[in-house]
């Protein structure tokens, strides 16, 4: 084989070379694509959460000037689950008030990307979780992502609110 050829072939190879490492970091790009998409609904969720945490409820208590949030009720329903002037306790009242937001702010069906949620209300206490609430809708099928609050100090323990949403990403 003549010089002529054996260059050829190296710049060939150089090319082959070279469209392989674009194709690679092409390929990482659009994976990583994926996980940042999963990322900022994520953070959507986190936001519902925190959202949902100041929300004032129906439920107050006798004696009280104001109304309750979703925050005290979770720490109210789980301590002592106080009765409301209304004749409901903060349980009833937290649990009504936390499937009726859901229901309204995570659209579940068909035409919706979203397939199914699932709030828990966790407390624990001495390395161990109890479930204390779960609301739940729809049928998970698809990609799952979910979002907690950061931990209310009780009495009797911490308490996690923890959202999981199954969706299928929209292209």
């Amino acid at each position: 084989m003549g010089k002529k050829a054996q260059e050829e072939i190296v710049g060939f190879v150089l090319i082959i070379v070279l469209v392989a490492i674009v194709g690679v970091v092409f390929l990482g790009i659009i994976l990583r694509g994926g996980e940042e998409a999963g990322l900022s609904e994520s953070i959507k969720f986190e936001k519902l959460l925190h959202s949902i945490e100041t929300y004032t409820t129906e439920c107050r208590y006798k004696g009280d000037l104001g109304y309750n949030t979703i925050t005290d009720l979770t720490k109210d329903c789980i301590e002592n689950n106080r009765a409301c002037e209304n004749n409901s306790t903060a349980c009833i009242v937290l649990n009504n008030d936390l499937s009726e937001i859901l229901n309204k702010t995570i659209l579940i069906g068909e035409d919706s990307p979203n397939k199914y949620y699932e709030l828990k209300i966790l407390l624990f206490e001495n390395n161990q979780s109890d479930t204390k609430i779960e609301i739940h809708n729809g049928a998970c099928s698809g990609r799952r992502v979910g979002a907690e609050t950061t931990p209310i100090d009780t009495n009797n323990g911490n308490i996690i609110t923890s959202l999981e949403v199954c969706y299928l990403p929209q292209d």
